[in-house]
């Protein structure tokens, strides 16, 4: 939006989609529609819109299905929300462990409430920083000193490492499950098991004019600033190309699931 001419036009299609509505016996709710205008730019041009008779909210960020976005896009709001959601939800299940004899019970506990939680739609907002996946890393790390502990016992020292915890219990860091997230995502395009043509559209295979030594299948697109080699398509790509060793397109999807589960840490 960089015009006054841009605010009417996208003024007009809510009028027609309003009439368009109505004609159709069709009602809106309008209480749940607001406008929210996605820029990094301090300069950004604000205008008023309305839907029918209702003049929409401004908002600075928003929920969509589960996910929430900021004017940003740095998802950082999605990350808060999510570790504290998880912490919580960890909180629960320590308050019940003096109650759980078992720890395979502490495990699926873990895998049932908390895991979705640091997963859902990670290939969305899976984070690029160090310190945002400390974060969501250290919810884990909280729960394998709880589990080793009862299955250690509690006085066992000294406490194993962290990726030796996660071996252990037979658990993935959530870095390389939210890697192997991403590069299901591409290869479910590729093999049209996620119907969407035009994100498959977006995906360029590198196609050699002649014989080199070996490329990955996927021809990441050049980006100038940080932000958006941060796109999370890209960032899917760039996962699928470092695990492209497993892939095939005669293969399933479920068996490129379990390759990438399988696979050598």
């Amino acid at each position: 939006m960089s015009s006054p001419s841009d605010f009417t036009l996208l003024q007009n299609s809510l009028n027609g989609f309003s009439d368009w509505c109505s004609s159709n016996g069709l009602t809106l709710c309008t209480s749940k529609c607001c406008v929210m205008s996605f820029c990094r730019s301090a300069g950004v041009i604000h205008h008023n819109y309305s839907l029918g008779s209702v003049v929409l909210s401004r908002v600075s960020a928003i929920v969509d299905l589960g996910v929430r976005l900021d004017s940003s896009l740095s998802f950082c709001v999605q990350i808060d929300e999510v570790v504290a959601r998880a912490n919580s939800t960890l909180g629960l299940i320590a308050r019940l462990a003096p109650e759980v004899r078992d720890p395979r019970c502490l495990m699926a506990l873990y895998r049932c409430w908390v895991r979705p939680i640091l997963e859902y739609a990670a290939v969305v907002w899976t984070p690029a920083g160090v310190t945002a996946w400390g974060r969501l890393e250290g919810v884990q790390r909280r729960f394998t000193r709880l589990a080793v502990r009862r299955l250690l016992g509690y006085n066992a020292s000294p406490r194993p490492p962290y990726e030796s915890r996660c071996q252990l219990l037979g658990l993935s860091t959530l870095q390389s499950r939210h890697r192997n997230a991403q590069a299901m995502f591409i290869a479910q395009l590729l093999l049209h098991h996620t119907d969407a043509p035009d994100l498959l559209s977006l995906i360029p295979l590198y196609v050699p004019s002649h014989s080199l030594r070996e490329r990955p299948p996927l021809l990441l697109p050049t980006r100038r600033t940080r932000l958006t080699q941060n796109d999370p398509l890209i960032r899917a790509m760039s996962a699928f190309n470092g695990l492209s060793h497993l892939f095939d397109y005669h293969v399933s999807i479920p068996s490129f699931r379990l390759r990438l589960i399988t696979q050598p840490v």
